[in-house]
Formats: structure tokens, C-alpha cells, sequence
């Protein structure tokens, strides 16, 4: 094998007879995440590859990132649009990593990509990049740290992010990537941080939910690295907190898409009307969280994706805010068994249940119509051992549904009425939002423990087994 990592490698292949053979029993290709390049009419798909010398897919020795390149109708490509990128795909991204050989070495390089796009001002001929987030290992010279990263192909640049203020943590995973178009558009609005993340930023920046919740969030220089925390929720309210590094339930899953620059490219006169109602005071960002349960009813651990909708304010104030989190939703698909000699009506005697939301892939208004002719690509991967991309008809029309509801927005009236009383009353509708924030987490969970039992019930179907 010439490769500068081919001492990760065995060398005893002679047990497989075919190529096929040691790919199935050694490799796993997961955590698909796309992006939708317009101008260029191609879907660029970012997946994990894994690499596990004793064939355990959920402990790999290293892994590497894959460019896999599809058309509008996902007919895989070879070559991309105008030879403006010259590589042939799909290609492993050159991401040099940490690792060494010893005794129980593993999770070396990059894992879990994340992808998004950016507006793009260096290549003419491109409008918009996308930007590869990922976590790795650091390596021993800074303690073993595992840190998150952000690459972008077009420019081979590559960087970690550190907080600015903030003990390093031991491992760092599962920040949701959003734009803030002001961060392009208005650079008056960066002037309160600009001088503490950098001024001169040649990349452009980046935001980030660190925390689901208490809701934290990161604005991050893609130049340096530097991020700082714009937004934190009084961690004092909320029990689901991160204390000790310990694993939130609820966390990480896709990029954020903004429903703004979906109306904003397309929409219709009765569409100018809500975009003018709805969007005004805020921009709101569309994804999918994920929960991570523990003997639950299924497994020992089950994962399954939920719906996330999150606004801020377009006022002095800036403030964040979670506008709906959905129960669990598994798209009535029949998740992978994480055995491979269990079927899928007895996935739930399996270690783990598994369905991870990985990309909004891309969302588009189709021929200016409202009515449900909006769809909306997202990527999935089950039980560590795919990439799925299902295409979903009619998200707009529920989110504006959703949105009207009286329960969704009394927050917001609230704020509304108390507008003339001044600033005295700042902290107390700061508290409100932040509480309604905390109780709709909870209650979500809640929701998703039940359904984690009633899904094991139904996919433990023990009259099946011989």
C-alpha cells in the first residue's frame, strides 16, 4: 500500500480472496453529509471511511474523509463541472492526522464531517464553498486532544477551533454549523467582536450551537480558528447541562439551512406576504438535532433524529431562541439491525439502535408554488454501516403551520406587550424564553424515551427467533 499511513494497515490479507472481501470485513463508510452547489448543478457528498483491523465498525483504528460527487437527479459523477476542481472522484481528502501503532491505538483522523455553505469571494468562478467540519485527535504533543476542525476544499485550508476564555476541553464533538448572512453582508454588526476573533478574516466566519442547552452559541474566525460564546443561556435553570464534559441527550446532528435565503430565492406574491409576517423580526435556521438514550428499551443505546427550528432576533438584543424540537422521527424507515445476523424486526436485541441525521442536503421551492411543493434532502446513515438520502415533501407549509400556533409563540406576545415598560423588564422575558427553552428539551426527551419503548417492543419479536 503506498500511502505515508500504510504501517495502520495489516499486512496479513491472504485470508481474502477478493478485494471485496477485505473491504467488508475491515471497512465502513458513514456519517454522509451533502451540500447542493447551485451554480455548479452538483450535490457534493463529505462521508466518513472507516478502518477497523479487527473488523469492529465501532472501533476503527483511523479514518479518512470521501469527495463523492452526484448530479441533480444523484447520478454519481467522476469529474467536476468545468474542470474547476481537477481531481478525479470520488478522492480521500489529503487531511494530514496524529496517529501512532501501539497497543490499543484508535479514532485517529478526521470524524463525523460535517458540511455547509459559505459565500466564497476568492474563486470568481464559484459564488459559494462548502466547509468540512469535523473532530479529530490532535496527537500527544497537546495532550491528546480531540478538537473540531473546519477544511475547505477548494482551498486546502485547514484549521482547529479554541474559545477564546475557555479551559480546553479533552474532547470537543457535535457542534451544528449555521451562516449568519450579517456575517457577509454586514460587517457593522461584527464590530463588537471582530477585534477579539480577528478582524481581518480572508475565510469568513462561522456559528455554531455548542450547546442545545443550555442553548450556547459560537461565532468562530475561519482564518484562525478563534471562537467566541455570543450567546449562552443561564446555565443555573437548566439541569441538562453539559457539567463535567459529560455528553448532553440531546445534541450535535445536521448543518442549519435559513428559511430567509429559501423565500428569498423563490417565492411568490402569496409568499412576500408570510415572508414579510413571519421573518421580519428574526432569521430563523431549519435542521435536525439527535438524541442519544441509554437503556431505554431498545439496545443499550438507541439514536434517532428530531426536527430543530431556531431564530434570533433582528434587534439590539441578539437574542437566540429554539422554536420547535419535534419528538423522535425515524421517516418510517425500518432502521439496520446493528447486527448484521439479526433482521430488522429484531433490531432491538442488537448493542445499539441507530439512525443518524447527518445533512440538510438541500431545499427548494419547485416552480414558485406554496402549497406543499417545497422538498427538502436529507441525509441519513443507520447503524454505522450506510449513507441514505431521503427527499421530503411539504416542510415549509408545516413550519409556517407550526409557527402560527398560539402555544408556539405567547414568548414572543409577551415581549410584544412589555416593549413600552422598558428595560427593566429585559431579564425577566430573557428568563421566560430561556425556561420555555428548558421545558420544551425536556418534555422532547420525555417524548423520546417513550418512543424508544415502544420501538423496542416492536422490534423485539422473539416468536421470529429460531
Amino acid at each position: 500500500m503506498n500511502s505515508k499511513y500504510k504501517d495502520i494497515f495489516s499486512d496479513d490479507y491472504s485470508k481474502f480472496k477478493t478485494e471485496d472481501q477485505l473491504v467488508d470485513a475491515n471497512w465502513y463508510q458513514y456519517s454522509g453529509s451533502s451540500v447542493f452547489i447551485k451554480k455548479l448543478n452538483i450535490n457534493i457528498m463529505i462521508s466518513r471511511i472507516a478502518y477497523s483491523i479487527i473488523g469492529v465498525k465501532n472501533y476503527p483504528i483511523t479514518s479518512f474523509l470521501s469527495v463523492q460527487l452526484f448530479d441533480n437527479n444523484w447520478n454519481e459523477l467522476n469529474y467536476f463541472p468545468n474542470n474547476i476542481i481537477k481531481d478525479k472522484f470520488p478522492t480521500i481528502l489529503n487531511i494530514p492526522f496524529y496517529y501512532h501503532t501501539n497497543k490499543g491505538a484508535k479514532y485517529f483522523g478526521p470524524e463525523d464531517p460535517r458540511v455547509i455553505l459559505k459565500p466564497n469571494f476568492i474563486n470568481n468562478n464559484i459564488d459559494e464553498e462548502p466547509v468540512i467540519i469535523f473532530n479529530m485527535d490532535l496527537g500527544d504533543e497537546i495532550d491528546n486532544i480531540r478538537a473540531m476542525h473546519a477544511y475547505l476544499p477548494f482551498q486546502k485550508h485547514l484549521i482547529h477551533f479554541q474559545i477564546i476564555g475557555e479551559t480546553v476541553k479533552k474532547k470537543e464533538k457535535n457542534w451544528k454549523p449555521f451562516i449568519d448572512e450579517k456575517d457577509y453582508l454586514d460587517n457593522d454588526h461584527l464590530i463588537e467582536i471582530k477585534y477579539q476573533i480577528g478582524v481581518n478574516s480572508k475565510f469568513g466566519y462561522i456559528n455554531f450551537i455548542y450547546n442545545i442547552s443550555p442553548l450556547t452559541i459560537l461565532k468562530c474566525n475561519l482564518d484562525n480558528g478563534l471562537c467566541l460564546k455570543t450567546y449562552q443561556e443561564l446555565a443555573d435553570i437548566n439541569k441538562n447541562t453539559n457539567e463535567n464534559n459529560e455528553i448532553s441527550v440531546m445534541r450535535g446532528g445536521t448543518n442549519l439551512f435559513p428559511i430567509k435565503g429559501l423565500l428569498r430565492e423563490k417565492f411568490n406574491n402569496n409568499l412576500q406576504e408570510i415572508l414579510k409576517n413571519k421573518f421580519e423580526r428574526k432569521d430563523i435556521w431549519i435542521g435536525f438535532a439527535k438524541t442519544h438514550l441509554k437503556n431505554c428499551g431498545c439496545g443499550e443505546r438507541i439514536y434517532r433524529p428530531h426536527l430543530f427550528l431556531f431564530s434570533k432576533e433582528n434587534s439590539e438584543n441578539k437574542k437566540y431562541k429554539i422554536e420547535l424540537i419535534s419528538s423522535s422521527v425515524d421517516f418510517n424507515i425500518e432502521v439496520l439491525s446493528w447486527d448484521e445476523e439479526l433482521p430488522n424486526d429484531q433490531a432491538c436485541f442488537s448493542k445499539f439502535s441507530v439512525l443518524m441525521p447527518n445533512s440538510v442536503a438541500y431545499w427548494d421551492l419547485v416552480d414558485n408554488q406554496y402549497t406543499e411543493e417545497d422538498y427538502m434532502g436529507i441525509t441519513l446513515s443507520e447503524s454505522d454501516s450506510n449513507v441514505i438520502v431521503i427527499h421530503v415533501r411539504g416542510m415549509l407549509k408545516y413550519l409556517l403551520n407550526s409557527l402560527n400556533k398560539e402555544e408556539t409563540i405567547y414568548i414572543d406576545k409577551k415581549l410584544e406587550n412589555d416593549q413600552d415598560k422598558g428595560k427593566k423588564n429585559e431579564k425577566k422575558n430573557n428568563l421566560l424564553v430561556e425556561i420555555e427553552s428548558r421545558k420544551m428539551v425536556e418534555c422532547v426527551i420525555e417524548k423520546a424515551k417513550r418512543y424508544c419503548e415502544e420501538y423496542g417492543f416492536s422490534h423485539k419479536k422473539i416468536e421470529n427467533l429460531d
